[in-house]
C-alpha cells in the first residue's frame, strides 16, 4: 500500500516513488514492506 497523505506537493512525492521503486526494491524486494508512506517531506517510510 503507498500512502500519499493529502494531495499538495504530487511532484516530489511521485519523484520519492519512483526512486523507491529504482533503489528500494530491487534490493529488498516486492515483498519485504507492507506500506510505503510518502507523505513527509524528504523522506521515505516504510513499514
Amino acid at each position: 500500500r503507498v500512502e500519499f497523505g493529502f494531495p499538495e506537493a504530487m511532484e516530489e512525492k511521485l519523484t520519492k516513488l519512483k526512486l523507491f521503486y529504482k533503489h528500494i526494491v530491487p534490493y529488498k524486494g516486492w515483498n519485504t514492506y507492507k506500506r510505503v508512506n510518502l507523505e513527509f517531506d524528504n523522506q521515505i517510510v516504510c513499514e
